[in-house]
């Protein structure tokens, strides 16, 4: 179940048409709108930049847009670019939004900076409630 970074540009189409929002099923999931995630190959989990295999591969990961659509218990929606809200982000505004080396799931405006660590960032807060997604490929701390 892969899915492939969204483009940089949605030239003119809705978010979902562009390919940047899914709803996955995955029964007895405990998502929460705002984790950052990854596939693990068999089903998606919170993600995390302590290593490599915690942190994901380059096509994929994303942030859960809504942990429950449409009151579908096993259902979420995954954002993979454009514009994600969630109100009251806490993230510094115009800072880089990176996935975080100390809690999983979490996004952070600290960049991991631990050897071994992966460094991949997810985005730009615009607002205190936006994101401006843009899911970078990540690099190795060395």
């Amino acid at each position: 179940m892969p899915i492939q970074p969204a483009p940089s540009d949605q030239g003119g189409m809705t978010a979902a048409e562009a390919g940047f929002v899914r709803t996955i099923t995955q029964a007895a999931h405990t998502l929460l709108a705002g984790d950052i995630v990854r596939w693990n190959g068999t089903a998606w989990v919170v993600a995390q930049a302590n290593s490599a295999a915690n942190a994901g591969g380059d096509n994929n990961t994303g942030i859960v847009e809504n942990a429950n659509p449409g009151g579908a218990g096993n259902d979420f929606t995954l954002r993979t670019g454009g514009l994600f809200t969630k109100d009251a982000h806490g993230l510094t505004l115009d800072q880089e939004v990176y996935l975080s080396e100390a809690t999983a799931g979490l996004m952070t405006s600290t960049k991991p900076s631990t050897t071994g660590n992966i460094v991949r960032k997810y985005g730009i807060a615009v607002s205190t409630s936006q994101i401006e997604m843009d899911i970078d490929n990540g690099i190795t701390v060395e």
